[in-house]
Formats: structure tokens, sequence, C-alpha cells
């Protein structure tokens, strides 16, 4: 026997139950919102998370996120909240400009070091960005500054 079921699926009207199952069945339908009301059917139907998950070939995790949808409102209204996709996130050829400068000792008033890690620029690149005018840079991630210094190679791990 499993865990209980931290999230629970409301009881399903028979109209939901119907609306779901067409859902789940049209193929002109996106892809995650079949898997959506399948994973419903599924919760409704009585199966656990780990016996959704191996049968749709998806993580627990990410049937744990789909219920978590239903707490606060109905079953329906948590069809209609798909993830949206996110903007790439920009940042302007004179930013990756600077931060190359610095990195390389040729910014004016550059305090560089003998040799930059990537946290001291890291570090540096975020506290001085608003003074330099890159807003962008605020509060961009190391692994972003070490894309720009390193252009078009992978780090290691």
């Amino acid at each position: 026997m499993g865990r209980q079921r931290t999230y629970q699926v409301p009881t399903l009207s028979p109209k939901e139950q119907a609306l779901l199952q067409a859902i789940s069945a049209d193929d002109r339908e996106s892809e995650l919102r079949r898997r959506r009301a399948q994973i419903y059917l599924l919760a409704a139907a009585g199966w656990s998370n780990t016996e959704i998950a191996r049968k749709l070939a998806i993580t627990c995790v990410t049937v744990i996120e789909h219920l978590k949808l239903c707490q606060n409102q109905s079953v329906l209204q948590a069809m209609t909240t798909l993830p949206r996709p996110g903007r790439r996130y920009k940042i302007s050829s004179a930013a990756r400009h600077w931060v190359r400068t610095v990195y390389e000792g040729q910014a004016a008033g550059s305090l560089r070091p003998k040799r930059w890690t990537m946290r001291s620029l890291h570090a540096y690149i975020t506290a001085q960005a608003q003074a330099q005018g890159f807003p962008e840079l605020a509060h961009v991630c190391l692994a972003t500054i070490w894309h720009i210094v390193h252009p078009g190679t992978k780090p290691t791990a």
C-alpha cells in the first residue's frame, strides 16, 4: 500500500468526467492537455501517484504538480491553466562586450585581479551592472557569465 496522497483530486461530476475523457482521447488536443486530463481521470479513479506516473511515463513530481492545481480550483479551471513558455532572457551585445572587457582587464577602472575566478567575476559584474548602465546583468547567474566569457563552448562539470 502506497503513501496517502497529499493532493486530492475533487470528485468528478459525470459531465466533468465525460469532458476529460473526450479531451484525453482527442488527437487535436495538445499533448500536455491530454496528459493532464489522463492524470485527473486516473487520480479520480483511485490510482496512486506512482501508478499514474508509470502508466503515463512521467515522473511522480509531474503528477503531484498537476494535482496541486486542483487544490484551489475545479478540475475544469485547472485544465485551462497550462504553463506558458517563458521569454528568453535578453542581454544586449553592449552588456556582453562589457563583461568580456572586464574579464580581459580592459575596462577603465576595473579591479581585475591577476586572474578572475567565475565567482569573483560574477560578484563584480552583478555589483557594478547598474552603475555601468546594464540593469539586465544585475541578477544574471554565474553560468550566463561563463557563457558570455567563453562563447561557443560547454562548461565542464
